[in-house]
This record gives structure tokens, sequence and C-alpha cells, in this order.
């Protein structure tokens, strides 16, 4: 068994060492610190999820492969779906995309076609699109037209009784 003593002279120490941390700064107004916890918005759907977005056309110059085009836009679809405006209108969204010989895009721009959304929403879709890299083996430059289409998702009918007719897996 330890002295009473020598614990009490532990813990004082202990206690003194704490303080010190804690109240090294206790008179200085630039070492306050306040601490809010973060908050987190929890959805129940994700952006755009009663809307479709469908690669309805891509139109390219020789040398690139639409179809691969295509299939890296639909690819992007989670990214984009943070675009579609929560009202669900839907439209076209119809842009030129000049492609570097890398294919890294190198201009963009909205074409006349375009009906979908508001300058908010046609600027995130042109922002995600400019930053996208398409495979590409070109031997120049090129441009390719992409039309987007955004729609209403078909919702499943309700039975009677509420149940829906989806079928079960």
């Amino acid at each position: 068994m330890r002295p009473p003593v020598q614990s009490a002279g532990k813990l004082s120490i202990a206690g003194l060492f704490f303080l010190r941390i804690l109240g090294c700064h206790a008179d200085d107004p630039a070492s306050s610190v306040s601490s809010t916890r973060p908050t987190t918005l929890q959805s129940t759907a994700e952006p755009g999820a009663d809307l479709t977005i469908a690669v309805a056309e891509v139109r390219a110059d020789p040398g690139i492969d639409p179809a691969a085009i295509g299939v890296a836009l639909r690819d992007a679809d989670a990214a984009l779906r943070w675009c579609v405006e929560p009202d669900r209108s839907t439209g076209i969204i119809a842009l030129r995309l000049s492609l570097e010989r890398d294919g890294a895009v190198r201009d963009l721009r909205l074409l006349d076609a375009t009906t979908y959304g508001s300058d908010e929403a046609r600027g995130c879709f042109m922002r995600i699109l400019g930053a996208m890299r398409f495979s590409s083996s070109l031997a120049a430059q090129a441009n390719v037209d992409v039309t987007l289409e955004i729609r209403s998702r078909p919702r499943p009918l309700s039975l009677p009784g509420g149940r829906d007719s989806t079928p079960r897996k």
C-alpha cells in the first residue's frame, strides 16, 4: 500500500498539468474556442430522384466515338443529378464541347436548342461537363454536340390498398 502523501503528490502534479493546459490562455480573448456540432441535412431521396437525365443525342467529328461519349455521360449521372432543379421542370440541355487531343474539354457552350432550367442549373451542367475528360486518341481538336434530356421518371402504378405494382425480386 502506498503512503497517502505520495498519491496526493501525483494527483496534485497531474491536476496542475491539466489546469495549465486548460487555462494557459484564459486571459487571451483571441484564444477562446467555440465549437458547434456540424449539422447534416438528411434527405429522403437523392437529388433528382423523380427525374431522369437521358443522353438523347451525341454527334461528333470524325475520329470520336459517339457511343463512348454517351457512356461517359451516363456514368456522370449521379453528379449531373445535383444540377436538377427541385421543381420537377423538364427540358433539354444542348451543348457543344470542344475537345483537346487528350480528351480534355477545351471549351463548351450552350446551343440554342437548350430549354431546361435556370441560368444556375445550366451553369451547373456546364461546370460538370467542362471538368470531364473523355477517352480520345485524336490527331487534332474536335467538336462534340451533346443533347441531354431531363424528363419525369414514370411513377409506379398504385394497386388498391396503397401497394405499388413494382415487381419484387
